[in-house]
């Protein structure tokens, strides 16, 4: 993807998550494995536990990652 998303909550942070999640729509959908690697820059989530904040910041990376069966492996 080569760009992280900004650590601000604005408008403009919201708008990379949203590229964020259409970027990874396109790629999810093709039958093959994918692997992201990057820092998505959401410390709210709490990806063991998949909870988070309310803030669509948090939520719509979470609810994706979630609805799409991908999952985050921690090393």
């Amino acid at each position: 993807m080569g760009n992280t998303r900004p650590p601000n909550c604005d408008g403009l942070a919201e708008k990379y998550v949203d590229l964020i999640i259409e970027c990874l729509s396109l790629h999810v959908n093709i039958a093959q494995s994918n692997i992201v690697v990057d820092d998505l820059n959401c410390p709210k989530i709490d990806w063991q536990n998949a909870t988070c904040p309310a803030d669509r910041i948090s939520r719509h990376p979470l609810d994706f990652t979630v609805n799409t069966g991908m999952y985050q492996l921690y090393i």
